[in-house]
């Protein structure tokens, strides 16, 4: 557990989500993650007694809307940790621009759209590339005419939003109901009687009776300035999920230390429901939820945001 908590910390402040590593690696994508983020990290492999070294591998990764196509020398790879993966689905509503950059020196960099792979005679990535329908795009480095790494790929989706709720007696803030027990999962909350329920200005902890052994169930609606992409991040010890519209968006469950995973999910412009559940075992506790979005940058979840129906 102490390897796997020390895994999920490093990846959770990583750069990079790594989609796709050429067929030397094995297709072992999610461990291209771990060591990326050793390196960055500083966290040296001889603090790890199942690593394994790799040299003069080829990745593609994705940040916040860019490709980039890098060597990765010297990294070292956990082929036994196939359960720490970095899933990351790029989705759009209208229109995403993608650059495609590299690390390397003295290359150039060729793309496709149509799934087929890219050749000398591929259009050359001299800025972004506009997408406005679904497509697989690949990319390649090569010097002097030359391939000089592996094809990366990485699907964008084209979504349609999640419609805007219309919804009468709106109050701010959320309801609650809060829970006393010992789990190592979510509980299955329909089968169980709160302690205790009532309203709440955000997601917080505050009304807990005890330290250790709780849960608590949030529900209410959220508004969202605009259509387009939402990031929702859930940070929290121990576990928890979030839901949009009844859609999960967010699945970060089970016995852990202080950990975020983030979701994305497409909204129209409005107002949308969401619903949290989270459980606490022991060491006190956590729980943020934040968001970013079309004009927004990553923020915790405002109380302006938050309404429920008054009953």
């Amino acid at each position: 557990m102490a390897l796997f908590a020390a895994l999920a910390w490093i990846a959770q402040r990583g750069g990079e989500k790594i989609l796709y590593c050429d067929r030397q690696i094995a297709g072992h994508f999610e461990s291209i993650a771990v060591y990326e983020i050793l390196a960055k990290s500083r966290y040296y492999p001889r603090s790890y007694p199942d690593v394994e070294p790799v040299t003069h591998h080829w990745c593609l990764s994705v940040g916040d809307g860019s490709l980039v196509i890098r060597r990765i020398n010297d990294y070292w790879s956990i082929p036994r940790i196939s359960t720490l993966r970095v899933p990351l689905k790029p989705i759009f509503v209208d229109h995403r621009d993608v650059s495609i950059l590299s690390g390397q020196q003295n290359v150039e960099l060729r793309y496709t759209l149509d799934g087929a792979e890219p050749t000398t005679a591929s259009p050359r990535a001299d800025g972004p590339a506009r997408i406005t329908e679904t497509v697989t795009l690949k990319a390649r480095a090569f010097r002097g005419g030359k391939p000089v790494g592996g094809v990366g790929q990485a699907t964008f989706t084209k979504v349609l939003p999640q419609p805007a709720l219309k919804v009468e007696g709106l109050v701010a803030g959320l309801r609650y109901d809060y829970y006393e027990g010992e789990w190592e999962s979510l509980p299955r909350f329909p089968r169980l009687t709160p302690v205790e329920s009532g309203t709440i200005h955000n997601f917080e902890l505050s009304p807990r009776r005890r330290e250790d052994g709780f849960a608590f169930r949030y529900r209410g609606h959220l508004t969202v300035p605009r259509t387009g992409v939402y990031r929702f991040g859930v940070r929290s010890d121990e576990g928890s999920r979030l839901y949009v519209d009844r859609r999960l968006v967010v699945d970060n469950d089970g016995l852990h230390s202080p950990r975020e995973v983030s979701g994305d999910i497409a909204l129209e412009g409005g107002l949308h429901s969401i619903n949290l559940i989270y459980f606490e075992r022991t060491e006190g506790g956590l729980l943020e939820v934040g968001y970013a979005g079309p004009g927004l940058e990553k923020q915790r979840v405002p109380d302006s945001a938050l309404s429920h129906v008054e009953e």
